[in-house]
């Protein structure tokens, strides 16, 4: 007599059959992928601008001379004025054609003729004597790292009215 397997017959015997090879410990296992570590770039705080110490010498600048005056530059904790840039020190509008490192402080020289004061002189044309001669002076600068700093003094500015 022959035997004639049915489709649902055949169905059965894969389901015994996986069953027996699940049972007897030969299962196929489904490969689990080994996770890896991707880089992620790490942004480092940097701070917006560092803010300096800065005494301008002399006290008052008179812009009908063609003179040099200085700015003293003092940097906070951890940064170090020996990291400044002299070529990127700049007090309204005028580079500093020198810098250098003395007593923990950045010596930066301008040209007076250099500042780009006119707009705000005019703007102090309408009051006191005294008060029209006070100008806050602004010094900028970048450190090697690209770190930005920046302070000001004030002092009083001279010019024919």
């Amino acid at each position: 007599m022959k035997k004639h397997f049915t489709l649902i017959g055949w169905f059965s015997l894969v389901t015994i059959l996986s069953l027996i090879i699940v049972t007897k410990g030969y299962s196929v296992e489904t490969p689990t992928p080994t996770p890896t570590i991707t880089p992620v770039a790490t942004p480092i705080p940097t701070p917006g601008i560092i803010n300096a110490d800065v005494k301008i010498k002399p006290k008052t600048l008179n812009l009908d001379s063609e003179g040099k005056f200085k700015a003293f530059i003092k940097l906070p904790s951890p940064y170090d004025v020996n990291d400044i840039v002299t070529d990127s020190v700049e007090c309204e509008g005028a580079k500093a054609i020198k810098g250098k490192v003395g007593n923990d402080r950045f010596i930066a020289t301008f040209n007076r003729q250099d500042l780009n004061l006119d707009s705000t002189i005019n703007f102090y044309r309408g009051q006191k004597k005294d008060e029209k001669e006070k100008q806050e002076l602004t010094v900028t600068g970048e450190l090697e790292d690209g770190t930005r700093f920046e302070g000001t003094d004030t002092v009083k500015v001279k010019t024919r009215p």
